[in-house]
């Protein structure tokens, strides 16, 4: 069950920015982020919000959101990854809110694959390599590759939706940047060996 008062607070919020909310799409076992299927019009959204708070759990989604937004503004040209409409900070009961508006991609999340036989073929499993290794050129890497993070959508095209946990280049010191890229290496390796 989503945390009723944190669900109100949010669900206001986004309703007040102009958006109407269609449902709660984060897992209903981890309340570390909350995320909600929108429409802005009849365009659907997603939207990863969070309050700012004294709460160590309220501290870290908000640097989760915030951080997502600045590295959806670097990643703007990287393809296979999910692009950002707007971001929205503002006050709204006694909380500084931050809420980054994504597209919604039609597609079936990687975790899931399994669940209908499917695998990754060649050209998608390039296609995530790519994108991985021009965000490593581009000064960021991820610390967060899991099949959670993956959709593929209607036209078989891979897309990254979760980016809050990468760090930047320019942020941390080289030999930990440096051990956070053969990280995501590893880690997409692993992805590929269980899904393809």
């Amino acid at each position: 069950m989503i945390p009723t008062e944190q669900d109100r607070l949010y669900r206001s919020f986004i309703e007040n920015l102009g958006f109407e909310v269609v449902g709660f799409m984060g897992d209903p076992d981890d309340y570390s982020t909350f995320v909600y299927k929108s429409k802005e019009k009849e365009k659907k959204r997603v939207i990863k919000i969070a309050a700012e708070g004294k709460d160590r759990d309220l501290q870290w989604q908000f640097r989760h959101v915030v951080n997502e937004n600045e590295i959806l503004d670097r990643a703007t040209n990287i393809p296979n990854i999910v692009r950002k409409c707007s971001y929205h900070t503002g006050q709204q009961g006694g909380y500084t809110i931050a809420a980054v508006v994504r597209e919604f991609i039609y597609g079936r999340l990687l975790r899931d694959f399994p669940k209908v036989k499917r695998k990754l073929n060649s050209e998608q499993q390039m296609a995530l390599e790519n994108m991985i290794r021009t965000l490593h050129q581009e000064g960021m890497a991820l610390f967060d590759i899991h099949a959670r993070n993956i959709v593929v959508d209607r036209n078989d095209t891979p897309y990254l939706i979760d980016v809050g946990t990468a760090l930047r280049r320019d942020k941390i010191s080289k030999g930990y940047f440096a051990s956070r890229v053969r990280r995501d290496l590893i880690d997409l390796d692993a992805l590929f060996e269980k899904y393809c």
